[in-house]
């Protein structure tokens, strides 16, 4: 009786133990900081990679949205600022995730969407302000987003892109900061 009852403790840790022995190698992508296997990215080159291109597509539409909500020039100057920079970055983007083979996601993140959908409804005396508000707080988030993968980073690929796409928004961040410095003049 005493052994059957030593015998199941250890039954149970085989099981638990047989399923990790026989799976495939790990993933370099699930190794951070590691990228030595062509075409693989650590995780933190994938998700800063992704992140970017989510932001992309959120600054873009949000241009986009200027251009046609907002009664000032300046600010539909800055929408079209916004897309054309973005496409360009976005262009440089897919074209390394593609060749390292990260999938990008498709669209904004939830978050991103529901920020989006609320400069769509606002009303449009406040529209301007509040557009101005969203792309800078977003623009601080990338810029913190593109400073971590410069640091952290393993791809030299996916380092050399962050370093390009960093003066990039800082000067969209110096921009909608005197943009809206002008508008509560």
């Amino acid at each position: 009786m005493r052994n059957r009852l030593l015998a199941v403790p250890f039954a149970v840790t085989a099981l638990m133990v047989a399923p990790a022995a026989c799976t495939e190698p790990a993933d370099v992508r699930d190794v951070p900081g590691t990228s030595s296997v062509p075409g693989r990215v650590s995780v933190q080159d994938a998700d800063w990679m992704a992140q970017a291109h989510r932001v992309n597509l959120t600054e873009i539409e949000a241009g986009l949205l200027a251009r046609h909500r907002s009664a000032d020039a300046q600010v539909r100057a800055a929408g079209a600022m916004l897309v054309r920079d973005h496409r360009r970055l976005d262009a440089k983007l897919e074209a390394t995730a593609a060749g390292l083979g990260v999938e990008l996601p498709h669209a904004p993140s939830a978050r991103q969407r529901m920020e989006l959908d609320a400069l769509k409804d606002r009303e449009e005396r406040l529209f301007n302000l509040a557009w101005m508000t969203a792309m800078i707080a977003g623009h601080e988030e990338a810029i913190e987003a593109t400073q971590r993968e410069i640091a952290r980073g393993s791809s030299p690929q996916v380092i050399a892109l962050a370093r390009e796409r960093l003066p990039v928004l800082r000067e969209h961040r110096a921009e909608l900061y005197e943009l809206k410095g002008m508008e509560g003049t």
